[in-house]
């Protein structure tokens, strides 16, 4: 019992530890985006590519916020079976 707790805890840190690499790699790419300005030019670029459709890109933002979402769920309940 104790062997199968202890196994658990350091799952769940190294877990903290990739989630906390994985934000701190976010930030970093996000201050970079910020700094050269790209975020306009995606947006520009996205809302051409829709048509101006404010329908089509919150559909398109609230589909992708759920793929994203899913597959960050899905790697937490795929580690507490290891």
């Amino acid at each position: 019992m104790e062997r199968k707790f202890k196994k658990f805890l350091e799952g769940g840190i190294h877990l903290m530890g990739f989630i906390a690499f994985v934000m701190l790699i976010a930030s970093g790419y996000a201050t970079v985006i910020r700094a050269t300005g790209a975020v306009d030019q995606l947006v520009e670029s996205a809302f051409n590519m829709l048509g101006g459709s404010k329908l089509a890109g919150s559909s398109i933002m609230i589909l992708l916020g759920l793929l994203i979402t899913m597959g960050i769920g899905t790697s937490f309940w795929y580690s507490t079976l290891l």
